[in-house]
């Protein structure tokens, strides 16, 4: 089967190519605690993040209103007239969108932390 001329290299049937499609999701390394929905590997509390409490912040001077946020996670954030976005609730429970809405921001503009103790959980501390 070949590919279609001009078209970036795309199977001639129009179907991703065959090394092409997102990139699989990577499972905590040892030591990090699972995301919420994820298994636990043995020996770690089984859904460690599902009671923990988040801050959720957004950097509206790196802000771009890009509503990746919105798409990801639309009861979680919202933007304002500027279209800058901001989070619903500051303060709410683990929540997986919330953290897929963080990771698809193109300008790292949300920042999660743990509430009782500031904790980064996304951008992770380096």
């Amino acid at each position: 089967m070949g590919t279609r001329p001009g078209h970036g290299g795309l199977p001639a049937h129009g179907g991703l190519p065959a090394h092409g499609g997102p990139p699989a999701r990577a499972k905590p390394r040892v030591g990090e605690k699972p995301r919420v929905g994820e298994e636990s590997r043995v020996g770690e509390e089984p859904g460690v993040w599902a009671g923990d409490r988040w801050h959720v912040e957004v950097d509206r001077s790196l802000c771009i209103g890009s509503a990746q946020c919105l798409h990801h996670a639309p009861d979680g954030f919202r933007l304002d007239a500027a279209r800058q976005s901001r989070p619903v609730d500051p303060d709410t429970d683990a929540n997986e969108r919330v953290l897929e809405a963080a990771e698809s921001c193109p300008v790292e503009a949300i920042m999660i932390t743990l509430v009782e103790s500031g904790e980064a959980v996304f951008p992770p501390e380096e």
